[in-house]
């Protein structure tokens, strides 16, 4: 889905796209059957749509974006929200695989000091996280001390976002499904389906990007 916002302070046109489907992992996923699933899909496949689909968009903004017709496109930033699949053992290797994946990352989209956003894990919102889902976090939110990183790359938690009013009435939605409905909707690894929670996030994104952008 392609989201168009107008700048009308500085005249600039912002476009926001999403690049790459849910539910990836970095690592090969455990288990017998997954690990079946995932032999007969070629390593790097979702890196590559991805890849693509950015392409894909820079190549026809105008067609997308009719306010963007004739300007010159520039990659501003990128935003990453991910890691649930990667605690089915793939968790120890996460630090490493996110260094590499941001390199990469830049150096495919031709944009060498690419802001990069890291929402890390939050599924556990008030409780403390803990075994993969706490190594994922933590690796997530060690590239803060990148020293390559610094300036350029920003990680934030998000359980500390929590929307606490739907995660009291998680543990009993299936009695009052109209109260949930209005509340929530997913499971705790869609972060309940908050659209608080959610919001929440997406303002710390901004936020986090916003600092690292230049000044107009």
């Amino acid at each position: 889905m392609n989201v168009e916002i107008k700048w009308i302070e500085s005249m600039a046109i912002l476009a926001l796209f999403a690049a790459i489907a849910g539910g990836p992992a970095y690592g090969a996923p455990a288990g017998k059957s997954s690990v079946k699933v995932f032999i007969k899909q070629p390593y790097g496949a979702s890196y590559r749509d991805l890849l693509a689909e950015v392409k894909a968009t820079c190549d026809n903004v105008g067609t997308l974006f009719p306010a963007l017709q004739g300007r010159p496109v520039e990659l501003a930033g990128f935003v990453w929200f991910q890691g649930w699949n990667d605690q089915y053992g793939a968790e120890n290797e996460y630090a490493s695989n996110m260094q590499h994946f941001i390199k990469d990352i830049r150096k495919d989209l031709h944009a060498s000091n690419l802001p990069f956003v890291i929402a890390a894990m939050g599924q556990n919102g008030s409780k403390p996280a803990a075994g993969a889902m706490l190594t994922i976090r933590e690796a997530q939110m060690a590239m803060n001390d990148v020293p390559e990183f610094k300036g350029n790359v920003k990680a934030f938690r998000t359980d500390v976002l929590v929307d606490q009013a739907a995660e009291a009435l998680y543990p009993t939605w299936s009695k009052d499904v109209e109260r949930w409905n209005k509340t929530g909707g997913d499971r705790a690894y869609h972060y309940l389906g908050s659209a608080i929670w959610f919001t929440r996030i997406g303002h710390a994104m901004g936020a986090a990007m916003l600092e690292m952008l230049p000044k107009p």
